[in-house]
């Protein structure tokens, strides 16, 4: 075998993966890793982060409320906090405490 085969032997991308396919599984590598820390869980996030669509986010930023902290202090005080604020019913609650949730916080029961 020459230099030219055996260096595009070594560089051939078929061989890597059929190698690839020999390995054992790690079943660690199967798991998504996430980083440390994660925009959406940090304090101050604005609220549109949460993707809660216009009408939503423009009513609470309208009452004032612009990050997720804004909102963790109003449910703090219950859900009725929330709905008193104007155009902002239950429809609209239960929108932001399960875009809440999908984006990894944990959401106080109902009260």
């Amino acid at each position: 075998m020459s230099l030219e085969e055996s260096t595009a032997v070594e560089e051939n991308p078929l061989l890597e993966k059929e190698e690839a396919l020999d390995k054992p599984i790690d079943k660690q590598e199967l798991i998504p890793q996430t980083p440390d820390t994660d925009f959406r869980t940090e304090p101050g996030t604005p609220i549109e982060f949460l993707s809660l669509g216009t009408r939503i986010s423009n009513i609470l930023i309208e009452a004032g409320i612009t990050t997720v902290d804004d909102v963790f202090a109003q449910l703090e005080l219950g859900d009725a906090a929330l709905l008193k604020i104007d155009s902002f019913g239950e429809k609209s609650l239960s929108i932001l405490k399960q875009k809440l949730i999908n984006s990894g916080y944990q959401v106080p029961r109902s009260t």
